[in-house]
């Protein structure tokens, strides 16, 4: 199903607090949360909340937060060191793009070895797009279809890989947008009038809104059942 316009506009950006808002609709007031790469805590800040358990690889980035985040800890990924079905949401933004395939799929064995029943992962990350590669940080895009194939699907064809599960289902997944200026699209014909002309008819589908819709990131949900 096709998206609306305003539905575009409003994740056509770069901020995470719309993304954050998909989350906030899965917790519950006892809900047991787990924020993998916390960073600064602003997801904690977004929810309101000072009490879930956060995680973060860069030590001073945890000391500076642990005063107010009390269950904030230093945390090497794949490792996830929290005791078997603990958390009702496991919630994980911009982190898997700086795993190796082998820390990632460790990682998701991790995240389903600490979620309850019932419980959901939600996962942020970029696709594929010209950007992508200005982090020298980045190791790999991930596709939403890598958790359908490991933690969905009964079989995996071809696969070289165990699955991790086939009791998820895939509850939401609302995709980041870029808008580009066709306008700005540089075209190489030898026919100078063409050039021209093409270009005139850009800047006015420009001027008159027209915009090229790319597909740069996404949120996904994932239920255990």
């Amino acid at each position: 199903m096709k998206e609306s316009i305003s539905r575009i506009l409003k994740y056509a950006s770069q901020r995470r607090e719309p993304f954050y808002e998909i989350v906030k609709k899965y917790i519950k007031p006892d809900s047991i949360i787990l924020d993998i790469g916390a960073g600064n805590g602003s997801f904690a800040k977004f929810i309101g909340r000072n009490d879930i358990f956060m995680i973060d690889g860069n030590p001073e980035t945890v000391v500076n937060n642990q005063k107010f985040f009390p269950n904030y800890q230093y945390v090497h990924l794949p490792d996830l060191p929290f005791q078997n079905n603990k958390f009702d949401i496991i919630h994980c933004s911009h982190v898997i793009e700086h795993l190796t395939p082998n820390d990632f799929f460790l990682l998701l064995k991790n995240c389903d070895r600490c979620l309850k029943i019932g419980g959901y992962i939600i996962i942020s990350s970029p696709l594929m797009w010209y950007h992508f590669w200005d982090d020298l940080s980045h190791v790999r895009p991930y596709s939403p279809r890598i958790f359908e194939k490991y933690l969905c699907e009964k079989s995996s064809p071809n696969s070289t890989r165990e699955k991790i599960s086939n009791k998820y289902s895939i509850i939401e997944l609302q995709y980041r947008y870029h808008l580009t200026e066709i306008g700005a699209d540089v075209i190489n014909i030898r026919s100078s009038i063409v050039n021209q002309v093409y270009r005139i008819v850009m800047q006015f589908l420009t001027r008159v809104g027209f915009r090229r819709i790319e597909k740069t990131g996404y949120t996904i949900v994932l239920k255990k059942s």
